[in-house]
């Protein structure tokens, strides 16, 4: 029996990701920040002070307790690395997968997607923003 197992990269290198700055290209135009704000983007019910952290545990329960395994892809294994932004609203918007990722996986990866609750928006000196979010998600088969 196949076992999903579902991890992301450290902490560590989620936290340079979301804090580092980027070159920003049309989506400036857009209002969309990249650059740090005073409160990053929420899943889930976190709370606490490390919310960064809570988020990113979050996101795996919800991943986990969600994904159906393609059956066009049974052997895949590898990282497949997904970005979108949170919305003012808390919706998710602009998924992009930023590696070449078989066709069955990004739909599978949209269909949970499309399912997730309404996010806590980023928020720069107290107002909500748009806020680009980077989701490294790891498949590895066992069994």
């Amino acid at each position: 029996m196949k076992i999903i197992l579902i991890s992301l990269f450290s902490c560590v290198w989620l936290m340079a990701v979301g804090q580092r700055e980027e070159k920003m290209d049309k989506e400036k135009e857009e209002n969309i920040f990249i650059t740090p704000v005073t409160h990053t983007p929420i899943f889930g019910t976190c709370i606490d002070e490390e919310q960064r952290v809570c988020t990113h545990t979050k996101l795996i329960e919800f991943f986990v307790k969600n994904i159906k395994w393609p059956q066009r892809v049974s052997c895949y294994e590898g990282t497949i690395l997904i970005s979108w932004i949170v919305e003012l609203d808390g919706n998710i918007s602009n998924v992009k997968f930023l590696r070449d990722t078989p066709e069955a996986w990004e739909n599978e990866i949209l269909r949970i997607i499309e399912k997730m609750p309404k996010w806590i928006p980023a928020k720069r000196n107290g107002k909500p923003i748009r806020k680009n979010y980077f989701f490294p998600l790891r498949i590895k088969l066992e069994g």
